[in-house]
């Protein structure tokens, strides 16, 4: 079993939490609940950059795409370490990672069924693709997160993963 002296061997889980009191389950819930995310990552030019994208969490990693040949992969390209949070000052997640392109057939599979599964158009019924010969898929291996509830910093929790 993981534990706190041994980081390198935690999973995704409360086995990692290393300040606070929120439950790991809670964060998985609302990271797999949530419709967008902001990332945060450098410009090759080393200016911050940070956008809101649709995603996947899949209880280890995070997922989202990008238009390929645009900002986001040149940038990721060049600086892979990103800042992943859901825009939210109340009730804050945010995921610290590296984002790598994913380029096995299987696991783009498995992204582009997550999303054909969470992102249904209410009017039609249409699920989302994604299409890898237009779009770049990354996969966040998360790092560390910390999370907090009804804006009160005392309630602030921190995760460190392998």
């Amino acid at each position: 079993m993981a534990s706190k002296s041994d980081p390198d061997n935690c999973c995704v889980s409360d086995a990692c939490r290393v300040r606070g009191h929120l439950t790991w389950g809670a964060v998985d819930l609302r990271l797999r609940a949530m419709r967008e995310i902001w990332v945060a990552m450098t410009r090759p030019d080393g200016r911050p950059h940070a956008v809101p994208v649709w995603f996947w969490w899949n209880g280890v990693s995070l997922y989202f795409t990008a238009r390929a040949g645009t900002l986001k992969p040149r940038s990721l390209a060049a600086a892979s370490d990103v800042v992943v949070h859901n825009g939210d000052g109340v009730d804050p997640i945010i995921v610290e990672g590296t984002a790598t392109l994913v380029t096995e057939p299987v696991e783009l599979e498995s992204v582009n069924a997550a999303y054909g599964e969470k992102y249904v158009d209410p009017a039609t019924g249409n699920r989302a693709a994604v299409d890898s010969t237009m779009e770049a898929v990354f996969r966040v291996a998360v790092k560390r997160v910390q999370a907090w509830a009804y804006a009160n910093a005392a309630t602030q929790t921190v995760w460190q993963f392998g």
